[in-house]
């Protein structure tokens, strides 16, 4: 019998140990300009990005102020557990109504090995009520039970878009009832164009992030496209920023 309980207590301790530990920061009213002034954002720290994403070594949020507030939060500097990020969500619904938020300015969903973790969707989707929250997911549709997590998110009210580097992953993600957005290279010069299946048919429409038009003074929030507009609607951004040679490269590849 004691043989049998140290082996227990072990095997729950060693999995305990491999579990990743996420870090949080809530910003109630942010000062990003992009995004909008005075709207909610939070970071995830980086363990949460899934190995799929092409952009790991190359992503945005590595430069700028935007890597300072991530580095804190993956140092666990002025970072919080996922119960207390819940906690600020709530607090943030009761001050702001229908508040607008940007969940992930930086890094992705909770998950492990590709897969999300339903117990942070769930948390999310609690938390969320009385909020509208959007995000972004490099966690590909066909591992584990990610579609039927993204799906139950977006019906619940936390709208999760499917991050695509090709229009393949958009028709899976149109297949699918997903929301989905469209990386492209800064040579792009179309501000739409029509996306179409193997019989030469329009399944959906692609527009360029309004933000990205020029002469106008669009953000996030006065936007909000990512977070409300029909599933065959896709938003297509161009790389732009430091880093625009290289994700154009990544994205060359990616399409060839």
């Amino acid at each position: 019998y004691k043989p049998y309980k140290i082996g227990l207590f072990l095997y729950l301790l060693f999995y305990l140990l491999k579990m990743k530990k996420f870090y949080f920061k809530f910003v109630s009213q942010t000062k990003n300009k992009k995004l909008g002034l005075g709207m909610g954002a939070t970071y995830t720290s980086s363990n949460s990005c899934p190995t799929t994403c092409p952009y790991l070594t190359s992503c945005y949020a590595q430069s700028g102020h935007v890597k300072k507030n991530w580095l804190d939060v993956d140092n666990n500097k002025h970072a919080i557990t996922f119960k207390q990020l819940q906690i600020e969500l709530k607090r943030h619904s009761f001050y702001f109504p229908n508040g607008f938020i940007r969940v992930n300015t930086a890094g992705d969903l909770p998950g492990t090995n590709d897969r999300l973790s339903a117990h942070y969707i769930n948390g999310y989707i609690k938390a969320s009520k009385n909020l509208k929250v959007y995000t972004y997911t490099h966690y590909p549709l066909d591992v584990g039970n990610n579609i039927q997590l993204i799906k139950r998110a977006t019906n619940k009210g936390f709208i999760i878009n499917k991050s695509c580097e090709t229009i393949n992953q958009v028709k899976q993600c149109i297949k699918n009832k997903i929301y989905s957005v469209l990386t492209v290279p800064s040579t792009e010069t179309r501000k739409q164009f029509n996306i179409k299946d193997n019989n030469n048919k329009t399944i959906a429409r692609a527009i360029l992030c309004k933000a990205q038009l020029t002469n106008t003074n669009i953000d996030c929030a006065t936007c909000q496209l990512c977070y409300d507009r029909p599933k065959n609607l896709v938003i297509y951004f161009k790389s732009h920023g430091n880093g625009k040679k290289k994700l154009d490269k990544i994205l060359n590849e990616i399409n060839k």
